[in-house]
Parts: C-alpha cells; structure tokens; sequence
C-alpha cells in the first residue's frame, strides 16, 4: 500500500511539471514574431567577405552584442542585425 501512495504521488509530480512545460514561440516557421524582443539581434560572420554562418544574440548595452563564443570562432568579420537596419560591423 505504501509503494502504491509513493507511484501515485510520483505520477501526479511528474504530470504538473510536465504540464508546466510550454514550446518556444518567439519564431515560428521563419515568421519574426514582431517587437517582442527588441534586444535579440543577428550576427552574420564573414569568412574571407563572404557570409560563412549565423547566430543569435542580445544587445547588453549600446556599444555590446553578446553571443556564444563559437559564433565568432574563424570569423575575419561580423555583421550585426536588429530589425532591417545593420548596427554593429566589424574586420579583423
């Protein structure tokens, strides 16, 4: 009977938490999901002038754009995007 109260309660555990669990949202299917997030921006590094590879970022202040350390691994420059307008741009 004890094992059967410790199950129960553990289902019922796992079940709320997994009912708390929701997907992202912030882009779906490729469709921006409009001011939601000012902030995040996207960084285009450059290999040789050529666009090599992308990643995300966020603007933590006006003069720094923070983003994982692989994305600029290899780069010779970089471009950064919020919106349509280029904001930040860079060479080695």
């Amino acid at each position: 009977m004890n094992l059967i109260k410790k199950m129960l309660v553990l289902v019922v555990g796992f079940t709320l938490i997994l009912g708390m669990i929701t997907p992202g949202t912030a882009i779906t299917y490729g469709d921006l999901d409009g001011d939601d997030h000012p902030y995040v921006g996207l960084m285009i590094a450059d290999v040789n002038g050529n666009p090599a590879w992308r990643c995300s970022g966020t603007l933590i202040s006006s003069t720094v754009f923070l983003t994982a350390g692989h994305c600029t691994e290899g780069a010779d420059g970089a471009r950064v995007w919020f919106d349509s307008t280029e904001l930040i741009s860079f060479n080695e």
